[in-house]
Protein backbone atom coordinates (compact mmCIF):
# COMPACT_ATOMS: atom_id res chain seq x y z
CA UNK A 1 0.00 0.00 0.00
CA UNK A 2 1.45 3.31 -0.91
CA UNK A 3 0.81 6.12 1.18
CA UNK A 4 3.41 9.72 2.57
CA UNK A 5 4.18 9.60 6.52
CA UNK A 6 4.40 11.69 9.65
CA UNK A 7 5.69 11.74 12.86
CA UNK A 8 3.84 10.67 15.41
CA UNK A 9 3.69 9.81 19.41
CA UNK A 10 5.85 7.18 20.96
CA UNK A 11 3.16 3.83 21.76
CA UNK A 12 5.86 1.18 23.25
CA UNK A 13 8.76 0.21 21.73
CA UNK A 14 7.43 1.21 18.55
CA UNK A 15 7.00 5.00 17.14
CA UNK A 16 3.29 5.78 15.78
CA UNK A 17 5.00 7.94 13.34
CA UNK A 18 2.29 8.11 10.30
CA UNK A 19 -1.61 8.20 8.85
CA UNK A 20 -2.33 6.00 5.35
CA UNK A 21 -4.47 8.03 3.55
CA UNK A 22 -6.74 6.49 0.97
CA UNK A 23 -10.32 4.32 1.71
CA UNK A 24 -9.57 0.97 2.45
CA UNK A 25 -12.53 -1.34 1.23
CA UNK A 26 -12.53 -4.21 3.12
CA UNK A 27 -12.48 -5.63 6.74
CA UNK A 28 -8.61 -6.56 6.43
CA UNK A 29 -7.90 -3.02 7.66
CA UNK A 30 -8.38 -3.64 11.74
CA UNK A 31 -5.39 -6.60 10.54
CA UNK A 32 -2.84 -4.24 9.59
CA UNK A 33 -1.97 -3.30 13.61
CA UNK A 34 -3.53 -5.99 14.79
CA UNK A 35 -1.20 -8.81 13.41
CA UNK A 36 2.49 -7.19 13.97
CA UNK A 37 1.42 -7.66 17.80
CA UNK A 38 0.45 -11.05 17.54
CA UNK A 39 2.96 -12.20 15.63
CA UNK A 40 5.25 -10.85 18.04
CA UNK A 41 3.82 -12.41 20.61
CA UNK A 42 3.58 -15.61 19.17
CA UNK A 43 7.54 -15.77 17.76
CA UNK A 44 9.55 -18.12 19.42
CA UNK A 45 13.65 -17.43 20.82
CA UNK A 46 15.05 -19.49 18.05
CA UNK A 47 13.62 -17.22 14.52
CA UNK A 48 12.05 -19.70 12.28
CA UNK A 49 13.05 -20.10 8.61
CA UNK A 50 12.97 -17.07 6.45
CA UNK A 51 8.96 -17.34 4.61
CA UNK A 52 7.72 -15.29 1.83
CA UNK A 53 4.67 -13.94 3.21
CA UNK A 54 6.11 -14.13 6.95
CA UNK A 55 4.11 -10.38 7.93
CA UNK A 56 1.24 -8.48 6.51
CA UNK A 57 2.95 -5.62 8.04
CA UNK A 58 6.59 -3.76 8.01
CA UNK A 59 7.53 -1.11 9.66
CA UNK A 60 10.50 0.63 8.79
CA UNK A 61 12.37 3.54 10.73
CA UNK A 62 14.03 6.11 7.78
CA UNK A 63 15.17 8.20 10.34
CA UNK A 64 17.63 5.32 11.71
CA UNK A 65 17.95 3.17 8.86
CA UNK A 66 16.46 0.38 11.64
CA UNK A 67 13.16 -1.61 12.09
CA UNK A 68 11.52 -0.86 14.55
CA UNK A 69 10.31 -3.79 16.45
CA UNK A 70 11.35 -6.97 15.45
CA UNK A 71 10.64 -7.28 11.73
CA UNK A 72 13.12 -8.09 8.95
CA UNK A 73 16.14 -5.56 7.78
CA UNK A 74 15.02 -2.03 6.00
CA UNK A 75 16.11 -1.64 2.47
CA UNK A 76 18.19 1.71 2.15
CA UNK A 77 16.04 3.37 -0.26
CA UNK A 78 12.45 3.40 -0.59
CA UNK A 79 12.50 2.64 -3.81
CA UNK A 80 12.64 -0.85 -2.61
CA UNK A 81 9.24 -0.16 -1.58
CA UNK A 82 6.67 -1.13 -4.50
CA UNK A 83 4.75 2.07 -5.75
CA UNK A 84 7.25 4.63 -4.68
CA UNK A 85 10.41 6.22 -6.78
CA UNK A 86 11.97 8.76 -3.82
CA UNK A 87 13.77 8.36 -0.94
CA UNK A 88 11.39 8.69 2.19
CA UNK A 89 11.86 11.74 4.17
CA UNK A 90 13.59 11.66 7.49
CA UNK A 91 11.70 10.39 10.71
CA UNK A 92 9.00 9.01 8.53
CA UNK A 93 7.66 4.86 8.39
CA UNK A 94 6.12 3.56 5.28
CA UNK A 95 3.66 0.50 5.61
CA UNK A 96 4.45 -2.33 3.54
CA UNK A 97 1.31 -4.94 2.72
CA UNK A 98 1.50 -7.97 0.70
CA UNK A 99 -1.44 -7.42 -1.50
CA UNK A 100 -4.54 -10.11 -1.88
CA UNK A 101 -3.98 -11.72 -5.65
CA UNK A 102 -7.61 -11.93 -5.51
CA UNK A 103 -8.39 -8.33 -4.96
CA UNK A 104 -8.40 -5.41 -7.48
CA UNK A 105 -5.21 -3.19 -7.40
CA UNK A 106 -4.88 0.71 -7.94
CA UNK A 107 -6.22 3.62 -7.10
CA UNK A 108 -10.22 2.13 -6.82
CA UNK A 109 -8.87 0.18 -4.31
CA UNK A 110 -6.71 1.73 -2.24
CA UNK A 111 -7.69 5.07 -2.93
CA UNK A 112 -5.33 7.89 -3.88
CA UNK A 113 -1.75 7.93 -2.75
CA UNK A 114 0.80 10.12 -3.90
CA UNK A 115 -0.34 13.73 -4.35
CA UNK A 116 -2.85 13.51 -1.35
CA UNK A 117 -0.96 15.87 1.27
CA UNK A 118 -1.82 13.62 5.03
CA UNK A 119 -2.72 15.87 7.98
CA UNK A 120 -0.66 15.31 11.13
CA UNK A 121 -1.48 12.51 13.84
CA UNK A 122 -0.64 14.20 16.09
CA UNK A 123 -3.21 17.45 15.61
CA UNK A 124 -5.82 16.84 13.31
CA UNK A 125 -5.58 12.77 13.26
CA UNK A 126 -9.51 11.78 11.85
CA UNK A 127 -10.13 7.72 11.92
CA UNK A 128 -10.39 6.33 9.08
CA UNK A 129 -14.35 5.79 7.69
CA UNK A 130 -15.73 2.34 8.10
CA UNK A 131 -17.19 1.57 5.09
CA UNK A 132 -21.05 0.11 4.83
CA UNK A 133 -21.25 -3.15 5.19
CA UNK A 134 -21.32 -5.38 1.63
CA UNK A 135 -24.50 -7.27 0.72
CA UNK A 136 -22.82 -11.06 -0.02
CA UNK A 137 -24.22 -13.84 -2.01
CA UNK A 138 -25.29 -15.40 2.05
CA UNK A 139 -26.85 -12.30 3.00
CA UNK A 140 -28.89 -12.17 -0.54
CA UNK A 141 -30.00 -16.20 -0.37
CA UNK A 142 -31.38 -15.46 3.15
CA UNK A 143 -32.72 -12.99 1.95
CA UNK A 144 -34.97 -14.09 -1.01
CA UNK A 145 -35.98 -17.75 1.71
CA UNK A 146 -37.27 -15.01 4.04
CA UNK A 147 -39.86 -13.31 1.86
CA UNK A 148 -40.39 -17.19 0.45
CA UNK A 149 -41.61 -18.24 3.76
CA UNK A 150 -43.44 -14.70 4.18
CA UNK A 151 -45.28 -16.23 0.56
CA UNK A 152 -45.86 -19.46 2.03
CA UNK A 153 -47.20 -18.27 5.64
CA UNK A 154 -49.93 -16.45 3.24
CA UNK A 155 -50.83 -19.78 1.48
CA UNK A 156 -50.92 -21.58 4.90
CA UNK A 157 -53.63 -18.93 5.60
CA UNK A 158 -55.56 -19.07 3.09
CA UNK A 159 -55.29 -23.27 2.66
CA UNK A 160 -55.39 -24.60 6.52
CA UNK A 161 -58.72 -22.73 7.04
CA UNK A 162 -60.39 -24.16 3.90
CA UNK A 163 -58.65 -27.71 5.69
CA UNK A 164 -60.88 -27.41 8.55
CA UNK A 165 -63.68 -26.70 6.87
CA UNK A 166 -63.51 -29.44 4.51
CA UNK A 167 -62.76 -32.06 7.19
CA UNK A 168 -65.71 -30.38 9.64
CA UNK A 169 -68.14 -31.23 6.59
CA UNK A 170 -66.98 -34.52 6.13
CA UNK A 171 -67.53 -35.67 9.92
CA UNK A 172 -70.91 -33.97 10.14
CA UNK A 173 -72.21 -35.97 6.97
CA UNK A 174 -71.28 -39.44 8.41
CA UNK A 175 -72.32 -38.67 11.76
CA UNK A 176 -75.24 -38.07 10.11
CA UNK A 177 -75.50 -41.20 8.88
CA UNK A 178 -76.79 -44.13 11.15
CA UNK A 179 -74.94 -47.07 11.49
CA UNK A 180 -76.46 -50.80 10.25
CA UNK A 181 -77.21 -53.09 12.74
CA UNK A 182 -75.66 -56.15 12.78
CA UNK A 183 -76.88 -59.44 15.03
CA UNK A 184 -73.96 -61.02 17.00
CA UNK A 185 -75.41 -64.66 16.96
CA UNK A 186 -74.09 -67.98 15.65
CA UNK A 187 -77.32 -68.78 13.57
CA UNK A 188 -76.08 -68.41 9.85
CA UNK A 189 -79.33 -67.39 8.57
CA UNK A 190 -79.48 -63.93 11.35
CA UNK A 191 -75.88 -62.79 10.22
CA UNK A 192 -77.53 -62.15 6.89
CA UNK A 193 -79.97 -59.72 8.38
CA UNK A 194 -79.32 -55.72 7.51
CA UNK A 195 -76.61 -57.00 4.36
CA UNK A 196 -77.80 -54.95 2.00
CA UNK A 197 -78.11 -51.83 4.66
CA UNK A 198 -74.81 -52.41 5.37
CA UNK A 199 -73.33 -52.49 1.86
CA UNK A 200 -75.36 -48.64 1.16
CA UNK A 201 -73.99 -47.52 4.09
CA UNK A 202 -70.44 -48.84 2.84
CA UNK A 203 -70.95 -46.88 -0.11
CA UNK A 204 -71.91 -44.13 1.25
CA UNK A 205 -69.05 -43.50 3.17
CA UNK A 206 -66.76 -44.68 0.83
CA UNK A 207 -68.59 -41.53 -1.54
CA UNK A 208 -67.93 -39.17 1.34
CA UNK A 209 -64.63 -39.73 1.88
CA UNK A 210 -63.18 -40.45 -1.77
CA UNK A 211 -65.13 -36.49 -2.45
CA UNK A 212 -63.40 -35.45 0.71
CA UNK A 213 -59.67 -36.99 -0.32
CA UNK A 214 -60.26 -35.54 -3.80
CA UNK A 215 -60.90 -32.34 -2.88
CA UNK A 216 -58.07 -32.31 -0.14
CA UNK A 217 -55.65 -33.11 -2.30
CA UNK A 218 -56.67 -30.86 -5.17
CA UNK A 219 -56.07 -28.11 -2.45
CA UNK A 220 -52.84 -29.60 -1.79
CA UNK A 221 -51.56 -29.44 -5.03
CA UNK A 222 -52.71 -26.29 -6.03
CA UNK A 223 -51.19 -24.97 -2.48
CA UNK A 224 -47.53 -26.55 -3.50
CA UNK A 225 -47.75 -25.19 -6.97
CA UNK A 226 -48.08 -21.84 -5.53
CA UNK A 227 -45.43 -21.77 -3.70
CA UNK A 228 -42.95 -23.60 -6.43
CA UNK A 229 -43.99 -21.01 -8.65
CA UNK A 230 -43.52 -18.18 -6.36
CA UNK A 231 -40.07 -19.57 -5.45
CA UNK A 232 -39.62 -19.46 -9.26
CA UNK A 233 -39.45 -16.05 -9.70
CA UNK A 234 -37.28 -15.69 -6.76
CA UNK A 235 -34.48 -17.77 -7.91
CA UNK A 236 -32.19 -17.37 -10.48
CA UNK A 237 -32.17 -18.48 -14.13
CA UNK A 238 -31.33 -22.06 -13.76
CA UNK A 239 -28.47 -24.08 -15.38
CA UNK A 240 -29.55 -27.44 -17.47
CA UNK A 241 -27.45 -28.74 -14.82
CA UNK A 242 -29.24 -27.84 -11.64
CA UNK A 243 -31.72 -29.81 -9.87
CA UNK A 244 -34.67 -29.26 -7.95
CA UNK A 245 -37.82 -27.48 -9.04
CA UNK A 246 -36.04 -24.11 -8.88
CA UNK A 247 -32.25 -24.79 -8.88
CA UNK A 248 -31.87 -23.21 -5.83
CA UNK A 249 -31.05 -25.40 -3.23
CA UNK A 250 -32.26 -23.01 -0.04
CA UNK A 251 -35.86 -21.94 -1.94
CA UNK A 252 -36.03 -25.88 -3.04
CA UNK A 253 -35.70 -27.09 0.40
CA UNK A 254 -37.82 -24.07 1.96
CA UNK A 255 -40.56 -25.77 -0.88
CA UNK A 256 -40.48 -29.47 0.16
CA UNK A 257 -40.52 -28.33 4.33
CA UNK A 258 -43.84 -26.62 3.18
CA UNK A 259 -45.09 -29.48 1.36
CA UNK A 260 -44.35 -31.93 3.96
CA UNK A 261 -45.87 -29.61 6.89
CA UNK A 262 -49.25 -29.21 4.33
CA UNK A 263 -48.75 -33.00 3.62
CA UNK A 264 -49.57 -33.48 7.68
CA UNK A 265 -51.66 -30.99 8.24
CA UNK A 266 -53.68 -32.24 5.61
CA UNK A 267 -53.43 -35.62 7.03
CA UNK A 268 -54.40 -38.10 3.87
CA UNK A 269 -53.05 -41.12 5.40
CA UNK A 270 -54.99 -40.47 8.72
CA UNK A 271 -58.02 -39.91 6.68
CA UNK A 272 -57.62 -43.25 5.36
CA UNK A 273 -57.52 -45.06 8.89
CA UNK A 274 -60.86 -42.99 9.34
CA UNK A 275 -62.30 -44.03 6.38
CA UNK A 276 -61.54 -47.72 6.85
CA UNK A 277 -62.96 -46.93 10.60
CA UNK A 278 -65.99 -45.20 9.82
CA UNK A 279 -66.97 -47.58 7.13
CA UNK A 280 -67.01 -50.64 9.92
CA UNK A 281 -69.26 -48.73 12.32
CA UNK A 282 -72.47 -51.21 12.95
CA UNK A 283 -74.73 -50.87 15.70
CA UNK A 284 -74.29 -54.46 16.99
CA UNK A 285 -76.59 -56.25 18.78
CA UNK A 286 -75.80 -59.33 21.12
CA UNK A 287 -77.88 -62.41 22.17
CA UNK A 288 -79.16 -61.03 25.00
CA UNK A 289 -82.08 -64.00 25.28
CA UNK A 290 -83.01 -67.48 24.31
CA UNK A 291 -84.85 -70.26 24.70
CA UNK A 292 -82.30 -72.62 23.78
CA UNK A 293 -82.17 -75.53 27.16
CA UNK A 294 -85.20 -74.16 28.18
CA UNK A 295 -86.76 -76.94 29.39
CA UNK A 296 -90.43 -77.87 27.07
CA UNK A 297 -90.26 -74.41 26.10
CA UNK A 298 -88.87 -74.93 22.13
CA UNK A 299 -90.90 -78.42 21.67
CA UNK A 300 -94.32 -76.93 22.79
CA UNK A 301 -93.99 -73.56 20.72
CA UNK A 302 -91.83 -75.23 17.84
CA UNK A 303 -89.39 -72.83 17.21
CA UNK A 304 -87.20 -70.42 19.12
CA UNK A 305 -87.29 -66.99 20.54
CA UNK A 306 -84.19 -64.45 20.67
CA UNK A 307 -83.83 -61.52 22.40
CA UNK A 308 -81.06 -58.54 20.93
CA UNK A 309 -80.15 -55.93 22.88
CA UNK A 310 -77.15 -52.88 22.22
CA UNK A 311 -76.36 -49.77 21.45
CA UNK A 312 -74.70 -47.31 23.37
CA UNK A 313 -75.35 -47.44 26.93
CA UNK A 314 -74.09 -43.24 27.59
CA UNK A 315 -76.45 -42.14 25.18
CA UNK A 316 -79.62 -43.01 26.15
CA UNK A 317 -81.01 -45.04 23.39
CA UNK A 318 -81.28 -48.18 23.99
CA UNK A 319 -81.73 -50.97 20.54
CA UNK A 320 -83.58 -54.02 20.66
CA UNK A 321 -84.79 -57.00 18.61
CA UNK A 322 -87.26 -59.78 18.86
CA UNK A 323 -86.69 -62.74 16.59
CA UNK A 324 -88.57 -66.55 16.13
CA UNK A 325 -87.12 -68.96 14.57
CA UNK A 326 -90.27 -70.91 12.99
CA UNK A 327 -89.02 -74.61 12.97
CA UNK A 328 -92.32 -76.54 12.47
CA UNK A 329 -91.41 -75.65 8.47
CA UNK A 330 -94.63 -73.31 8.48
CA UNK A 331 -93.86 -70.01 7.09
CA UNK A 332 -92.78 -67.25 9.61
CA UNK A 333 -95.27 -64.70 8.47
CA UNK A 334 -98.11 -66.64 9.65
CA UNK A 335 -96.80 -65.71 12.93
CA UNK A 336 -97.25 -62.46 14.97
CA UNK A 337 -95.74 -60.66 17.84
CA UNK A 338 -97.33 -58.03 20.50
CA UNK A 339 -95.76 -56.14 23.17
CA UNK A 340 -96.65 -54.68 26.32
CA UNK A 341 -94.59 -52.08 28.53
CA UNK A 342 -95.41 -50.27 32.39
CA UNK A 343 -93.17 -47.67 33.07
CA UNK A 344 -92.13 -46.85 36.68
CA UNK A 345 -90.50 -43.12 37.93
CA UNK A 346 -88.39 -44.20 41.02
CA UNK A 347 -86.57 -41.90 43.27
CA UNK A 348 -84.35 -44.12 44.59
CA UNK A 349 -86.28 -47.62 45.98
CA UNK A 350 -89.71 -45.54 46.11
CA UNK A 351 -91.99 -45.14 43.30
CA UNK A 352 -93.06 -41.55 42.45
CA UNK A 353 -95.68 -42.82 39.40
CA UNK A 354 -96.67 -45.76 38.00
CA UNK A 355 -98.31 -45.47 34.50
CA UNK A 356 -99.56 -49.17 34.51
CA UNK A 357 -99.18 -51.62 31.94
CA UNK A 358 -100.09 -50.30 28.45
CA UNK A 359 -99.55 -51.23 24.56
CA UNK A 360 -95.75 -50.74 23.45
CA UNK A 361 -95.61 -47.32 21.78
CA UNK A 362 -94.02 -49.00 18.78
CA UNK A 363 -93.88 -48.62 14.71
CA UNK A 364 -97.13 -49.34 13.79
CA UNK A 365 -99.98 -50.19 15.36
CA UNK A 366 -99.58 -49.76 19.35
CA UNK A 367 -98.41 -53.34 20.72
CA UNK A 368 -98.19 -54.71 17.68
CA UNK A 369 -94.77 -54.24 16.35
CA UNK A 370 -93.83 -54.54 12.69
CA UNK A 371 -91.94 -57.79 11.88
CA UNK A 372 -89.99 -58.64 8.73
CA UNK A 373 -89.33 -62.17 7.18
CA UNK A 374 -85.78 -63.65 6.92
CA UNK A 375 -85.44 -66.97 5.75
CA UNK A 376 -87.33 -69.35 8.58
CA UNK A 377 -87.02 -65.98 11.14
CA UNK A 378 -90.06 -63.55 12.21
CA UNK A 379 -88.00 -60.29 13.41
CA UNK A 380 -89.62 -57.30 14.69
CA UNK A 381 -86.93 -55.36 14.20
CA UNK A 382 -87.65 -52.46 16.98
CA UNK A 383 -89.29 -53.66 20.19
CA UNK A 384 -87.00 -51.51 22.59
CA UNK A 385 -88.60 -48.37 24.77
CA UNK A 386 -87.59 -44.90 24.41
CA UNK A 387 -87.19 -41.88 26.07
CA UNK A 388 -87.24 -37.86 23.97
CA UNK A 389 -85.02 -35.79 25.71
CA UNK A 390 -86.44 -32.96 23.75
CA UNK A 391 -90.16 -33.95 25.61
CA UNK A 392 -91.23 -30.66 27.27
CA UNK A 393 -91.26 -32.91 30.64
CA UNK A 394 -87.88 -34.32 31.00
CA UNK A 395 -86.53 -31.72 32.92
CA UNK A 396 -88.65 -32.63 35.64
CA UNK A 397 -86.96 -36.35 35.28
CA UNK A 398 -83.53 -34.45 36.54
CA UNK A 399 -81.99 -36.98 39.27
CA UNK A 400 -84.78 -39.58 38.90
CA UNK A 401 -85.08 -43.34 37.49
CA UNK A 402 -87.14 -44.61 35.51
CA UNK A 403 -88.06 -48.44 34.94
CA UNK A 404 -89.77 -50.00 32.13
CA UNK A 405 -91.09 -53.60 32.60
CA UNK A 406 -91.88 -55.09 28.87
CA UNK A 407 -93.50 -58.39 27.93
CA UNK A 408 -93.01 -59.86 23.90
CA UNK A 409 -95.23 -62.07 23.42
CA UNK A 410 -95.18 -64.15 20.24
CA UNK A 411 -98.69 -65.96 18.78
CA UNK A 412 -99.39 -68.72 16.19
CA UNK A 413 -101.35 -68.40 12.85
CA UNK A 414 -104.72 -69.45 15.09
CA UNK A 415 -103.86 -66.47 17.46
CA UNK A 416 -102.93 -68.48 20.46
CA UNK A 417 -100.07 -68.01 22.18
CA UNK A 418 -96.99 -69.80 21.51
CA UNK A 419 -94.89 -67.96 24.12
CA UNK A 420 -92.85 -65.04 25.27
CA UNK A 421 -90.27 -63.13 27.38
CA UNK A 422 -90.16 -60.70 30.02
CA UNK A 423 -87.41 -58.07 30.34
CA UNK A 424 -86.54 -54.41 31.91
CA UNK A 425 -84.71 -51.38 30.85
CA UNK A 426 -83.61 -48.58 33.04
CA UNK A 427 -83.18 -45.20 32.51
CA UNK A 428 -81.18 -43.05 34.92
CA UNK A 429 -81.02 -39.22 34.13
CA UNK A 430 -78.52 -37.15 36.39
CA UNK A 431 -79.14 -33.44 37.69
CA UNK A 432 -77.64 -32.07 34.81
CA UNK A 433 -79.87 -34.17 32.64
CA UNK A 434 -77.46 -37.16 30.89
CA UNK A 435 -79.78 -39.90 29.97
CA UNK A 436 -78.66 -43.40 30.50
CA UNK A 437 -79.63 -46.74 30.35
CA UNK A 438 -79.27 -50.57 30.93
CA UNK A 439 -80.65 -53.66 31.13
CA UNK A 440 -81.88 -54.68 34.25
CA UNK A 441 -81.56 -58.35 35.44
CA UNK A 442 -81.81 -61.65 32.92
CA UNK A 443 -84.85 -61.95 30.88
CA UNK A 444 -87.39 -64.82 31.55
CA UNK A 445 -89.30 -67.07 29.40
CA UNK A 446 -92.69 -66.41 30.34
CA UNK A 447 -95.26 -69.40 28.75
CA UNK A 448 -98.58 -67.03 30.37
CA UNK A 449 -98.15 -63.28 28.88
CA UNK A 450 -101.36 -62.28 31.40
CA UNK A 451 -99.81 -58.54 30.79
CA UNK A 452 -100.58 -59.10 26.91
CA UNK A 453 -103.67 -60.78 27.40
CA UNK A 454 -105.33 -58.43 29.80
CA UNK A 455 -103.98 -55.21 27.83
CA UNK A 456 -104.77 -56.34 24.02
CA UNK A 457 -107.13 -59.38 24.72
CA UNK A 458 -106.89 -62.77 24.30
Amino acid sequence: MDGRLRAGPQFGKRRLTGAVEGQIMSRAHHWFLVVPFLLGACRSTTEPPAQPFDDDVRIWSASTGEVAGDGPAAPAMATDMPGNGAPLPPGELAYVTIEDPTQPTGAQFFGPTESAELPSIATDYTAPTIPAMQVTHGMTSRARTAQLDSMIEQILAITLPEVASMMSELELAVTSLTPPEHLATNQPDLKLWRTAKRGEYQATVDFLYDEARTRLQNLYDVAVMTATDQARTLAAVRSPMDMGATGDPALDTTVETFAEVLEGAIGLSELNTRHSQDGQRRRELFETFTTFAVDGAEESMQGRILLFTGGDEARGSPRALLAFRADDGKAPSTRSMRQVMRARIMRGKSVVKDFGWKASPVPGQPGLPKTEVLENFLIAPIVEPSIRTDAPGFDQLRDYTIRVDLQSGVYGADGALLGGVDWRVVFRVSARGDLTWELEGQPQFDPYCREIAQVLGA
